[in-house]
Parts: structure tokens; C-alpha cells; sequence
């Protein structure tokens, strides 16, 4: 005869059992529902370009000494907005970064040195992009680092883009 508390000692391997098969289901139903989306992947192996979709971004500094890009920068940079749009046919290095960034910090001299050297005279457009920042921050920093290259920041409020 089965004493109670002989009872609980088997039910736990059952329910053990039980908890395991259901894990196992639900991540072999996860793995086979969600399948990848592999639409880039796909055009960049046809060989076809991917747009960029369009964006507007506010000018905080409007850069010094651009060289051969003054003239196509003229309009695009001197209303103190930017779009996409504006800038085709430009070469860009985009360059991601904020003041409060450490990385951030240390990359800015090698990529202003980059910039006056390498990419200005390639008329190659480096533009910074602060991001998570303050206005009068980023100014500070592009001060700082006597940063010549175009810069702007995301708009606190986004606004529709001009294609």
C-alpha cells in the first residue's frame, strides 16, 4: 500500500516531466513562428540599393573649411535644417556620437584629423549626429575638440521630413 507521503515524491518527476515538454513546445512553436526578416538581406544580394528614408535634422554647427563642398552645402547647412534629401550625391560618413560619451570623446580627434585630411579634400561629407544630448552640450564638446566638420542634433519634436 502507498503511504501519503510516498505520493508527492512521484508527482514531482511527473510534473518535472510535464513542465519540461511544454518549455520544449513553446520554444519550438517561437523558433518555427517567427521567421526572420531577411528583406535587406535579400535586396543587397540582388544587387539592388536601399533607399534611405527620409529624416530632417537640426543644424548646430554648420562646419568650417569645407573645401570643395561649400557650394553643395550652401543651401543644405545654411537654413539650419537638414534632410536627406539634401545631401544626395554627397558622399557622408555619419558619425554617431554625444558629449557625455567616453568613445565618443576619445574618437573625435582622430576623426576631426580624418576629416581635414582624408575625407574634406576626397570631398567626402563628415557629419556628426549628436544623439541623446543637449544643444548647448554639444555645442560645448564641438568647441572643445575644435571640431570643423559639420554637426547636427536630433529635433526634440520630429517633424515631417522634406523628400
Amino acid at each position: 500500500m502507498t503511504s501519503a507521503p510516498d505520493r508527492p515524491r512521484r508527482a514531482g518527476p511527473a510534473l518535472l516531466a510535464v513542465f519540461g515538454a511544454l518549455l520544449i513546445a513553446l520554444l519550438a512553436y517561437g523558433v518555427l513562428r517567427q521567421a526572420p526578416d531577411s528583406t535587406i538581406d535579400d535586396t543587397l544580394a540582388a544587387g539592388r540599393p536601399i533607399g534611405a528614408r527620409p529624416f530632417e535634422l537640426d543644424v548646430l554647427d554648420r562646419g568650417r573649411d569645407l573645401g570643395a563642398l561649400r557650394a553643395p552645402l550652401a543651401g543644405p547647412l545654411g537654413d539650419r535644417r537638414l534632410a536627406i534629401a539634401e545631401l544626395r550625391g554627397i558622399p557622408v560618413v555619419l558619425n554617431f556620437w554625444a558629449s557625455w560619451c567616453g568613445p565618443c570623446r576619445e574618437e573625435a580627434p582622430r576623426l576631426e584629423r580624418a576629416w581635414r585630411q582624408q575625407a574634406r579634400p576626397a570631398g567626402v561629407l563628415v557629419l556628426g549626429l549628436a544623439m541623446q544630448d543637449v544643444s548647448s552640450d554639444a555645442r560645448a564638446f564641438l568647441r572643445e575638440f575644435d571640431v570643423t566638420y559639420p554637426a547636427a542634433i536630433r529635433p526634440t519634436t520630429p517633424r515631417a521630413a522634406t523628400a
